[in-house]
């Protein structure tokens, strides 16, 4: 029998051959005995095992558990492998690459041929083995039924594909029908909106120059009257008008006021006359029709169709620019003017928290910002503010607010303010006498003390109030309940009126042995003090202790609140919360500010350091200046005052009769 063609690559790959998992080496170990094994196949081999280490092959005893690395076993088994490999892709690939033997069989786990050497060894002896000639039949009838399933899958899919082409096919031209459909329909409107817009144009300019025409002609005519009418004033004035001659030397009228004879200009600075001269009945007659020139209204204001009504807008109008146009200053001129003469027309003020009406010169300054007085060539009258924010807070419910609350006392104390000092003030500015009764005086220190120490304890109120809605938001609902709010403000008035009632029982109680001129344009603690014949060491005390106590306390308050507040506020991380926060108090800081600082000057320093010029110079920052400005503070730094306040008087509008 012939022997078989010996093959050295087989026998140096059976030489480089493991005992134990009968393969070539992987990562070859010696032991101490010399024999090369495995790594992983002599681990596995002596696991468990601590001491007398057997080897698997000579089966010599080791006490240690030594291996070390057979790096030319393992260069050998690289090169065999390649030479193999190198062998095997220029024979039959039918031959397993590691025995060289025959593919044979088919491992049904791992899903590949292997030979009958490779059936034998621990990576294939437990698993399924078929012929490869099973497997080869078994597989083309499985492949044949996966290729009749995807074939008529194929068929299917082409099917269906042609039916979504043949349907987006005839949805695009149904699309494309009603487009034209729709382009024929629009073209026709268009056409029919062309011909509508120019027979409208047509009827509008002949209904302006129609309108124009008789405009003109009215306006003639009136101009006419109008010359006719002053012709026939200025005879009944030459005519009517008492002269100096006729005036008695000294009339009384019922009020017991004393008219005495003057000439010219002086004419109209005399109170009688000038109240005869402007009654209704005979300023009617210099009646003249004013209306608003558009081109000078500012952005803010918005003038109607007949030129006689004007309303202020929040939102500026997106108007053409014009020189003669008001740009910061909310106003409007009207177009009516005159150099010499009389003239009387009627304004009707539909709210607002502020306005002022009055004439201006020709030239009066348009640009920027500029100031309503004679010198600035207008001469105005007007309003401002304290019974405008009353009337916003009472009449919109959104502002049914503590915040608002305590701000629509302040405003009414600020009005007292004005209803209490500026009256009496302005009589006695005019008037030659300067005289004030001894009850009006009391009355005048009493209801004065009473609001300057209520507005004390108010403000700081105020500061609590800001103190518990931003550090405890969460429980401003429950602390600051309406009835803690009424208790707080009674609270407030009741120790401003005994306050009030203690100073003005202590100095009236006085002797007064002195002249009884006051150095002041109104009944206050300190100069009537001076006007006292004895020692008035008990009052100052009594008006140190306790005006002391009503300013320090709620001064206290307000410091230790707003410590609180800014606090809490610099904790804020962003910068917008930060600046909202504090948006909600930085008004009342500023009154707090204005107020104290004039307070303390006046009243908590000794009586030896008054000075009268200095003393009337703070009372009236405090008295006239601060109930002015509080409005202007609280109104113009809050939008949610403005915007109320301008839905409630009719959005500000001015009417010209």
């Amino acid at each position: 029998m012939a022997q078989a063609k010996p093959n050295p690559i087989k026998d140096l790959q059976d030489e480089l051959t493991c005992p134990i998992c009968l393969d070539n080496f992987k990562d070859p170990v010696s032991i101490e005995c010399g024999h090369n094994f495995c790594r992983a196949c002599i681990s596995r081999t002596w696991r468990g095992i601590h001491t007398q280490f057997s080897c698997p092959q000579c089966r010599k005893v080791s006490k240690w558990r030594f291996f070390r690395p057979n790096r030319l076993v393992e260069n050998v088994v690289e090169i065999t492998n390649r030479l193999l490999e190198s062998k095997i892709n220029n024979a039959d690939k039918k031959t397993c690459q590691l025995h060289q033997e025959p593919l044979k069989l088919y491992c049904l786990e791992d899903q590949q041929k292997i030979c009958l050497v490779c059936r034998e060894s621990i990576f294939h002896k437990n698993h399924n083995v078929i012929p490869l000639e099973e497997s080869t039949s078994e597989f083309k009838g499985n492949l044949k039924e996966k290729i009749q399933t995807l074939k008529m899958e194929f068929a299917d899919l082409t099917q269906r594909k042609c039916e979504e082409q043949e349907k987006s096919q005839k949805l695009q031209d149904d699309v494309g029908h009603k487009r034209k459909m729709l382009a024929c329909e629009f073209e026709s409107l268009r056409q029919l909106l062309a011909d509508n817009e120019r027979v409208l144009n047509d009827r509008l300019e002949k209904m302006e120059k129609t309108i124009i025409q008789k405009r003109d002609e009215t306006i003639s005519k009136l101009d006419g009257k109008l010359s006719t009418l002053q012709k026939l004033i200025a005879d009944l004035e030459k005519n009517r008008v008492p002269t100096v001659s006729q005036i008695p030397e000294s009339k009384q009228d019922s009020n017991g006021a004393v008219m005495r004879p003057i000439e010219g200009a002086q004419f109209l600075e005399q109170t009688d006359l000038h109240r005869m001269m402007a009654s209704r009945d005979y300023m009617k007659m210099f009646t003249v029709s004013v209306t608003f020139d558009q081109k000078t209204a500012n952005f803010n204001l918005s003038v109607s169709g007949n030129r006689k009504l004007v309303r202020y807008e929040e939102y500026p109008k997106n108007v053409m620019p014009h020189p003669d146009r008001f740009d910061s200053k909310p106003c409007v001129l009207g177009l009516t003017g005159y150099k010499i003469g009389k003239r009387y027309w009627e304004v009707d003020v539909g709210g607002g928290i502020y306005w002022s009406v009055g004439v201006a010169k020709q030239s009066v300054c348009r640009k920027g910002v500029f100031k309503i007085q004679p010198r600035g060539g207008i001469w105005a009258i007007g309003l401002l503010g304290n019974i405008g924010i009353i009337v916003a807070i009472r009449a919109d419910s959104r502002l049914h607010t503590p915040m608002y609350f305590f701000l629509n006392n302040l405003s009414f104390l600020d009005l007292c303010y004005a209803t209490i000092i500026t009256p009496k003030t302005l009589e006695n500015f005019l008037s030659k006498t300067k005289a004030i009764g001894y009850n009006e005086c009391a009355l005048q220190m009493f209801f004065f003390a009473a609001s300057v120490t209520t507005e004390c304890f108010l403000l700081g109120i105020m500061a609590y109030d800001r103190y518990v809605a931003i550090c405890n938001p969460l429980l401003y609902s429950v602390v600051m309940s309406n009835k803690v709010c009424i208790q707080l403000v009674a609270g407030a008035y009741t120790l401003g009126y005994l306050n009030s009632t203690l100073h003005t029982i202590c100095t009236f109680r006085l002797p007064f042995c002195k002249t009884n001129k006051i150095n002041h344009f109104y009944c206050d603690v300190p100069p009537l003090l001076k006007l006292s014949c004895v020692a008035t060491t008990m009052n100052e005390i009594l008006m140190f202790i306790f005006g002391g106590f009503a300013e320090t306390s709620s001064l206290s308050t307000i410091i230790v609140s707003y410590s609180y507040i800014i606090t809490t506020i610099l904790r804020i991380r962003s910068s917008e919360g930060r600046k909202k926060a504090f948006s909600t108090c930085a008004s009342h800081l500023v009154a707090v500010t204005i107020f104290y600082s004039t307070i303390l000057f006046m009243y908590l320093r000794p009586t030896s350091t008054y000075s009268m010029s200095q003393d009337r110079v703070a009372s009236v920052f405090y008295s006239v200046v601060i109930p002015m400005l509080n409005p202007l503070i609280y109104s113009l730094r809050n939008k949610e005052v403005i915007g109320p306040a301008s839905l409630v008087m009719d959005i500000r509008y001015t009417h010209i009769r």
